[in-house]
């Protein structure tokens, strides 16, 4: 199985109680990479920054924070304990570059750190600034699978 995933965003869902993550995560990023996992038989996760590897349907409620880099390595630890017990057999992380986005870079690390731990092979899909439909990145996300 694929592991398919892509980190959180600052932009929420400002209602009260737990949504899911799909719904509480205000990001056109999030929901293509959504159904592009969808579209390729994968298994999705959203990293955030606070719970780890989240399904789409993770209820969680409100909250703010962003991943730092004094953050990753107890991140990294946690999120190898969640792939493990995905077992999936590689995993790629979809985001936009540290040039388009700085504070990105702590999730691809922790992201990246975690799956060396895990022994799960990995990749990043690097996604076009301002490509987020889903059959494109189905297309960026096809190119890295095994055969």
């Amino acid at each position: 199985m694929i592991l398919i995933a892509t980190y959180c965003s600052r932009d929420k869902a400002a209602d009260p109680g737990k949504l899911p993550a799909i719904d509480r995560y205000l990001s056109r990023r999030i929901q293509a990479v959504y159904r592009a996992a969808i579209s390729v038989g994968a298994e999705f996760r959203i990293l955030s920054g606070k719970y780890g590897l989240l399904k789409a349907s993770s209820e969680i409620p409100h909250y703010d924070l962003l991943l730092t880099s004094a953050d990753v390595p107890r991140m990294s630890a946690r999120i190898a304990e969640q792939i493990l017990q995905i077992e999936p057999t590689c995993a790629i992380f979809c985001s936009r570059t540290v040039e388009q986005d700085p504070q990105v870079r702590p999730y691809r690390t922790a992201f990246s750190a975690a799956c060396s731990m895990a022994g799960v092979e990995f990749t990043v899909v690097d996604m076009p600034e301002n490509e987020m439909r889903a059959e494109s990145i189905a297309e960026l996300i096809k190119k890295f699978l095994p055969s």
